[in-house]
């Protein structure tokens, strides 16, 4: 294996679990999997754009700043709702349907540079309780049924929350996930922004994620 060519063992290492033993069984495997670029290329092969970034907020010993920049500038989606659940899941309790460590294996110099980036794309972010971008659209399930003007959410709110936030359930053990084409339903005019996000309707299953 250790002639294999660095396009081929990026390959192989993208079908690994952990790629923790790989880097053990040599020296070049280990520089090679230090390589940040191949770090990056590694969440996002393995697990597409638009969960890359959760599942290498979970893998802290993988993760750096570097790494951190190659994942956004090679398209990996950052919305604000993965932030702000990043931050409560670091900072406060964890987030109910994340049962793992998850974000609480990173450094702390590493994360604030994560918080440092997710602040200049949206400002200043929302993490009380109730505050995040989930929990609004959980608010408009169940208000369903209340006329469009007594419901607490209103529309350039939601609005906003996909166009300028770009809201997209991040992972699939987020009940969203399962919830949000119900939003959809409730108010079909989110559709346009929900597509742009990286959502779509699949035939074959109740619904898919991917990026356009």
């Amino acid at each position: 294996m250790d002639r294999l060519c660095d396009e081929v063992l990026q390959i192989v290492l993208n079908e690994l679990d952990d790629p923790t033993s790989l880097s053990l069984l040599s020296k070049r495997y280990h520089q090679f999997t230090q390589d940040p670029y191949v770090r990056a290329s590694y969440f996002l092969s393995r697990y597409g754009q638009i969960q890359a970034l959760f599942w290498a907020l979970g893998r802290g010993k993988l993760l750096n700043e570097r790494v951190i920049d190659i994942l956004l500038s090679s398209g990996a989606h950052l919305s604000r709702y993965l932030a702000q659940c990043a931050m409560h899941h670091y900072f406060r309790t964890q987030v109910p349907f994340i049962k793992t460590p998850w974000v609480r294996s990173i450094p702390l110099p590493v994360f604030t540079h994560f918080i440092a980036v997710s602040s200049r794309m949206y400002g200043n972010i929302p993490i009380g309780k109730g505050e995040d971008d989930g929990s609004i659209f959980h608010g408009l399930l169940k208000q369903s049924r209340y006329p469009t003007e007594q419901r607490a959410a209103k529309w350039e709110n939601l609005r906003d929350v996909l166009e300028k936030y770009k809201f997209i359930p991040f992972c699939h053990k987020d009940p969203m996930m399962a919830q949000f084409p119900l939003v959809l339903a409730i108010e079909p005019r989110l559709l346009p922004y929900a597509r742009a996000n990286g959502f779509y309707m699949d035939r074959k299953y109740p619904w898919t994620l991917i990026c356009s």
